[in-house]
């Protein structure tokens, strides 16, 4: 019989654990028939085009739907070469690290009503991460999805929402998402509010696929609710981290900030602040950060 010594049995511990990763992350490569195997809504994502490497799949899905892609139509990739944020800002993620796809909707809502699909979007994400995860899990206007760790709020995902008006009616809005699903410390951008992701949140890598299918299933029954003429903003608004404190908001296309109390949203999302003289001022769009 040959002995063992502590180097050796750290080393085959180091070996199979290794091994254990490598088999995590095998199992959880997107390809096409995985997707369609996972994917058990009725019609949302179920017309499904994957690509391992894509310059943006919001861009690659207007393009579709100029060209006649069915409502529900999903574009999914494991890289993006440009990646879109907010204001034009780059989103760039590791291959293989995150959930990056895109949703095509045809919903003819009134064009104020564009909101909505961020806000469903969102309030879908969350449910889906909180499923998942032990996570305190939230929002911050108007896009991102934010969790809580170390006392400190940090920021996982975003959400892009690109639309074309026609006679005052939502003809079509492509919707993209964006999560830090299984992303090392040391792959984080830098960013205004810390980034990180799902997997550092939880000390554990998580299935992407398990969690694009939560994401969908959900989005699709609170899409059919909206349908219906019932309006997301209270749930969204209860799910937003800045209300009820003080904030800082640059207005988007000026210099002009406002300072004061978040106070809540109105029907379409708009942001309401209280300011220092007691008046509500709404914003559309815009940077916004919590002050102490």
């Amino acid at each position: 019989m040959t002995g063992c010594n502590s180097r050796t049995i750290l080393a085959q511990k180091s070996g199979r654990a290794r091994i254990g990763f490598l088999k995590k992350q095998m199992t959880d490569r997107l390809n096409q028939p995985e997707i369609n195997s996972i994917v058990k809504t009725r019609w949302l994502g179920r017309h499904v085009t994957y690509y391992p490497i894509v310059r943006s799949t919001n861009d690659l899905l207007k393009e579709m739907a100029s060209r006649g892609a069915p409502a529900g139509s999903l574009v999914l990739a494991d890289y993006q070469i440009r990646g879109k944020g907010r204001q034009g800002r780059h989103w760039e993620a590791p291959p293989t690290s995150s959930l990056l796809f895109s949703l095509l909707f045809r919903p003819n809502w009134l064009a104020e009503q564009a909101n909505w699909l961020t806000m469903l979007a969102g309030l879908a994400c969350l449910e889906a991460i909180t499923g998942q995860t032990s996570l305190k899990v939230s929002l911050k206007w108007p896009n991102d999805i934010v969790f809580q760790r170390h006392n400190q709020w940090c920021k996982v995902g975003g959400l892009l929402l690109e639309g074309e008006v026609a006679n005052g009616r939502l003809d079509n809005a492509v919707l993209g998402i964006g999560l830090n699903v299984n992303m090392d410390s040391n792959q984080l951008p830098e960013t205004e509010m810390p980034a990180s992701s799902l997997s550092i949140g939880v000390g554990r890598n998580l299935s992407r696929l398990q969690l694009l299918s939560e994401i969908l299933i959900r989005l699709e029954q609170q899409y059919e609710t909206a349908d219906q003429g019932q309006s997301p903003c209270q749930a969204w608004n209860s799910a937003l981290m800045i209300i009820g404190n003080r904030v800082r908001a640059v207005m988007k296309g000026s210099d002009q900030i406002i300072e004061g109390l978040a106070i809540g949203t109105d029907d379409w999302g708009s942001l309401q602040i209280q300011d220092d003289s007691g008046e509500i001022r709404t914003l559309s769009a815009g940077e916004v950060t919590l002050r102490s």
